[in-house]
């Protein structure tokens, strides 16, 4: 919770003070458990499931037919391979927010990576 939370305070005047910007959160392992809209970031439901490896690719693939102008994705990088996945099937931009200890190899030509400090 921490880290996403130090992720999105990069955003949060965007969030909660742009009227036309809709935030949808996706909450996803290895398929999508839960989605939903926020207009502050303390409508955040933190119930993250799981723990090891993560299949991103259907929230991705959700961003996609949702047509999102940004897509922003918190991961440890432990996923699946989005580097192989035909560009036409993601999103147009990405941002990658990675946790202090993530890893890259599989995501770092499909977006911009921000680390989180460590």
């Amino acid at each position: 919770k921490e880290s996403i939370m130090e992720g999105l305070s990069g955003v949060k005047n965007i969030i909660e003070n742009d009227k036309y910007c809709t935030t949808t959160i996706i909450e996803c392992d290895t398929m999508i458990h839960k989605e939903y809209e926020v207009k502050r970031l303390r409508e955040i439901q933190f119930d993250i499931k799981g723990r090891g490896g993560t299949t991103l690719f259907p929230a991705i693939s959700r961003c996609k037919e949702l047509k999102t102008d940004v897509t922003l994705i918190f991961t440890d990088g432990e996923c699946d391979n989005i580097n192989f996945i035909n560009r036409k099937l993601l999103p147009k931009k990405m941002i990658w927010v990675l946790t202090k200890n993530g890893h890259s190899n599989y995501i770092d030509q499909t977006g911009y990576i921000v680390r989180l400090p460590k």
